[in-house]
């Protein structure tokens, strides 16, 4: 009996924004990916962990009760959603052994402000792995 075992195949453009449509994840075009914009990355890297269970909701309250020190603590709130969210996606590349032979890793900046390489390579493997568990899931 062979065992499953998960590989990174590395998906094209048009799979990814094929893939992320077919699924409701996110409707996006080329040009999100050839140019990116960082709010639309940020929120593609929050949809893509809410549709693998590796992130919850956010819970506004808790975070407000951690920045309650501040003078303005709703205006750390974003930061602290950002932060958040890149040790969940360095988490979860992790996870998967992104990028395993390959020489760069993710850091703050592909959110801040997202290169349209790194955005296509992280996002593809994030996707490549939904793809994988759907495909599980069908055969269980």
């Amino acid at each position: 009996m062979a065992t499953s075992k998960y590989e990174y195949p590395r998906l094209s453009r048009p799979e990814i924004i094929t893939t992320l449509a077919q699924l409701q994840i996110a409707n996006m075009i080329e040009q999100d990916f050839i140019h990116p914009n960082p709010d639309l990355i940020f929120e593609l890297y929050t949809r893509l962990l809410l549709h693998l269970d590796f992130l919850e909701e956010e819970n506004e309250q808790l975070d407000f009760e951690a920045v309650s020190n501040f003078d303005d603590p709703e205006l750390h709130m974003e930061s602290i959603r950002a932060i958040k969210l890149h040790y969940r996606i360095k988490e979860v590349l992790a996870i998967l052994e992104c990028p395993g032979k390959f020489t760069f890793t993710f850091t703050f900046a592909d959110l801040l402000m997202p290169d349209t390489q790194r955005t296509e390579f992280f996002i593809g493997a994030i996707v490549n792995f939904v793809l994988y568990r759907e495909g599980k899931l069908v055969e269980i």
